[in-house]
């Protein structure tokens, strides 16, 4: 899927981030976010696949005395639409859900906090548009692409030797994961 594909909206200036719970449209999907907390904006990504935001609420409430979080609604989850083609449920779809959530407050960056399959999301769209993301936390996510144990040990064969990530995967298989 390109990005040229979809429909950004362009906002001009930011839209108040107040406390409590917000909505926005694009292409013709609504979305939804809850703001509480105060300080420093972090988005939290919420997982794609029907969870909800409630779990992350509930986990994340201490951090909320230093930031405001946003717990991001993706599609077809909380009280977001769901778009008629099931094809457009996919991780990368919601990655680029975070690029018209940044345009709809008018940000140039997000700091972004993504769990689980919401780590996913937002790691995608890191890799999309590295240029909007002034923070990354990641707790316990998932890859786009690795689904099953054979692409993570393919990933692993093919890079342990690799300046990048070879540190990490031999640490990784010194700790017991063969």
């Amino acid at each position: 899927m390109a990005a040229g594909d979809l429909n950004f909206q362009d906002v001009a200036t930011p839209t108040v981030r107040l406390p409590g719970e917000h909505a926005f449209e694009a292409n013709g999907i609504k979305f939804t976010y809850t703001i509480s907390g105060k300080g420093p904006l972090l988005v939290v990504q919420v997982p794609g696949w029907g969870v909800g935001a409630s779990y992350l609420r509930h986990t994340l409430v201490s951090l909320e005395q230093y930031f405001s979080l946003l717990y991001f609604e993706p599609r077809g989850n909380g009280h977001s639409s769901r778009p008629e083609n099931e094809e457009a449920m996919s991780s990368e779809h919601m990655a680029i859900d975070l690029e018209q959530l940044r345009l709809h407050l008018g940000l140039q960056t997000l700091m972004l906090l993504g769990h689980s399959n919401g780590g996913c999301i937002a790691l995608g769209y890191a890799a999309r548009f590295p240029e909007r993301v002034s923070k990354l936390v990641l707790l316990d996510h998932q890859l786009m692409g690795f689904r099953d144990p054979e692409s993570w040990e393919r990933f692993k064969r093919a890079r342990i030797q690799d300046p990048v990530y070879g540190p990490a995967l031999r640490s990784i298989r010194k700790n017991g994961d063969q």
